[in-house]
């Protein structure tokens, strides 16, 4: 993720205004499952959302708005 937002909207608001060291010293990437690269899209896209809806990083909690 060399953008430091991975094409989150809210994420790239942040990095745009105050920059990707920001981004570096106050964020943080945790691998929460791992998939082969042949597992299929809907499987991955389901596992996210689960994830999303669990960790409650959609609204208030996160930067997650999809």
């Amino acid at each position: 993720m060399s953008t430091g937002h991975g094409y989150s909207d809210e994420l790239t608001k942040i990095i745009t205004d105050k920059g990707i060291k920001y981004a570096r010293e106050n964020f943080r990437l945790s691998l929460l499952e791992y998939r082969s690269m042949k597992t299929d899209d809907a499987t991955i896209i389901d596992r996210e959302n689960y994830w999303k809806e669990a960790l409650l990083s959609r609204g208030h909690f996160g930067y997650n708005k999809n």
